[in-house]
C-alpha cells in the first residue's frame, strides 16, 4: 500500500450521507455514466457480465439497459447505505481490496470513483487480474482542473486571514499520468482522455452544499479540522466572486473528467 492520502472510513460515512438525496446532486455521475456507456454502442465485443464498481445509486445499471450485450450486473459501493437504493445483485466492496476471483468479470465499470483510493495502481492491477481475458474496463475520475476556482479561492482567502493553509481540494492525477497508470497495470491499448465540464452556482456555500450530498466532501488525512469561522467563508465569497464569476448573480465551478479505456 502506497502513503495513506485518503480517509476512506470517512469517504464511507460521506457516501452514507448523501445516499437518500443524490438522484438530485448526480448530474456529473450521469453525465459521465452515460458517456462511458455509449463507448459500447460501437463495438462488436459482447461482455455478458459486467462490475458496476463504486456505483453507488446503480445509476450504470439503469442506464445500460442490456447495452454491450450485457446480461447480468454486480454492484459494489462501499456504502451499505447507498446500495440498499440498488436493484440486483450487489456487494459492499471496498475499492483497495477487490474481493473477486481472476477472470470473472467480461466488463467492469468505474464512474467517477477512483480518484477516492489511496494505491490506484494497485487498485488498476486487481482489476485487470479479475477481468476475462478480452475483458473491457472503463473508468472516468476526476483530473487536477476540478474545482481549481474553489481550491485557488481557498488558499488566497488562508493567505489574506493568515490563518494557516491547510489542503481543502484533493489531489488528482492528470491524463498523462493516468494513461501511463493503464501502461504499468498491465492493459493493452490503454487510452485516455478528458473534458471540462463547466457549471454555475448562486454562491459557494451552494457549491460545497452539493458536493456534500455527492459524497465528495474533504476525505484527506491531513485536512483542517478546525471549524473555519463565519469570516472565512464570507471572505471566500468575496474572493471567489472576485475572480471567478460569471455575473453578478452567479459564479462558475469546473470539473475535469479524464476517461481511462483499457483491455486485457
Amino acid at each position: 500500500m502506497s502513503h495513506i492520502i485518503f480517509d476512506r472510513n470517512l469517504l464511507v460515512k460521506h457516501r452514507n450521507r448523501s445516499a437518500v438525496a443524490l438522484d438530485n446532486y448526480d448530474f456529473l455521475y450521469q453525465f459521465s455514466a452515460e458517456d462511458l456507456v455509449s463507448r459500447l454502442d460501437d463495438m462488436t465485443a459482447k461482455f455478458p457480465i459486467l462490475l458496476d464498481l463504486g456505483g453507488r445509486n446503480g445509476l450504470v445499471g439503469r442506464i445500460i439497459n442490456g447495452r454491450g450485450g450485457v446480461k447480468e450486473i454486480i454492484h459494489t459501493d462501499s456504502s451499505l447505505t447507498m446500495l440498499t437504493h440498488v436493484r440486483g445483485e450487489k456487494i459492499v466492496c471496498d475499492e483497495e481490496f477487490i474481493p473477486f476471483a481472476d477472470n470473472s468479470f467480461d466488463l467492469i465499470i468505474s464512474v467517477l470513483n477512483l480518484h477516492n483510493v489511496n494505491d490506484l495502481p494497485g487498485t488498476l492491477i486487481q482489476l485487470r487480474r479479475i477481468l476475462k481475458p478480452n475483458g473491457l474496463f472503463l473508468a472516468s475520475i476526476f483530473g487536477p482542473e476540478t474545482l481549481i476556482e474553489l481550491k485557488e479561492a481557498m488558499f488566497e482567502t488562508e493567505l489574506k486571514l493568515n490563518i494557516g493553509v491547510s489542503p481543502h481540494i484533493s489531489p488528482f492525477i492528470d491524463i498523462k499520468t493516468a494513461a501511463a497508470l493503464m501502461q504499468r497495470a498491465g492493459f493493452t491499448i490503454p487510452v485516455t482522455d478528458n473534458e471540462i465540464i463547466t457549471t454555475s452556482y448562486s454562491s459557494t456555500i451552494k457549491l460545497m452544499h452539493d458536493l456534500r450530498f455527492m459524497g465528495e466532501s474533504n476525505i484527506l488525512i491531513n485536512r483542517s479540522k478546525q471549524y473555519l469561522g463565519k469570516e472565512f467563508f464570507i471572505t471566500l465569497e468575496e474572493i471567489y466572486r472576485e475572480k471567478f464569476s460569471y455575473s453578478a448573480e452567479e459564479i462558475k465551478a469546473s470539473f475535469e473528467i479524464i476517461t481511462m479505456t483499457g483491455s486485457k
